[in-house]
């Protein structure tokens, strides 16, 4: 009898335990930012359009902005929407120089589109079906990703990989179709890309970097 009521008590405890590990699960949260207003693109970001609101942490990852000091005065690249959580990619500090770079748009393959997103910061290669063994020569280095389309100019930001290799399956548009912010001098090379047999692929890093040489050979 003793015994039955050691391993009630101890049943108990344990089912309680568990419900309140639930209970703080499904009630904490985490604080981030968000527009109070919808952000234009190239807009500058400001405190006074800013406001934190209440989340689950499992939306959240490392590149949510959580303190003003991640995204005031810096630019937005993409539109940030009113109410939605920040993706601290999408906006560039003031000292890049949105205004001597250019747009471009260019057909990317989504096995050679790297997963980028936009805010992303690319270097572009052009690869040769005929080259087979040789290093891809480098074409233009550290673009901004403005927008991912699919075939029909629809954003598919936030599509994943498993996803894009599922779209033959009708589950979702793959990337098709993406938009640049290129160098002038770099432009020549990578507008060759608007075509739709195009032969660019990308390759997304963290941060700038500057090679001595890019390489800028001609042909696909």
């Amino acid at each position: 009898m003793i015994f039955a009521l050691i391993i009630s008590l101890a049943a108990f405890g344990f089912s309680y335990a568990k419900i309140q590990q639930h209970i703080e699960a499904s009630t904490t949260t985490v604080r981030v930012l968000v527009p109070k207003d919808t952000i234009e693109a190239y807009s500058v970001v400001t405190s006074d359009n800013l406001t934190t609101i209440a989340v689950p942490p499992n939306i959240t990852d490392e590149n949510t902005a959580l303190s003003p000091e991640q995204i005031e005065d810096r630019i937005a690249v993409a539109p940030l929407y009113a109410g939605k959580p920040i993706d601290i990619r999408t906006v560039i500090s003031k000292a890049e120089d949105l205004e001597e770079k250019q747009v471009v748009g260019v057909y990317i393959d989504p096995a050679r589109c790297a997963g980028v997103n936009e805010g992303d910061l690319v270097d572009i290669y052009r690869i040769s079906p005929t080259s087979q063994g040789e290093a891809a020569p480098k074409i233009a280095q550290n673009c901004r990703v403005l927008r991912v389309t699919d075939d029909k100019g629809v954003s598919t930001r936030g599509v994943s990989v498993v996803q894009s290799a599922a779209a033959s399956a009708n589950l979702t548009k793959p990337p098709r179709i993406v938009y640049l912010l290129v160098s002038p001098q770099e432009v020549p090379y990578v507008i060759q890309g608007s075509a739709e047999q195009s032969y660019l692929s990308l390759s997304k890093k963290t941060k700038e970097t500057i090679d001595p040489v890019v390489e800028v050979k001609g042909g696909r």
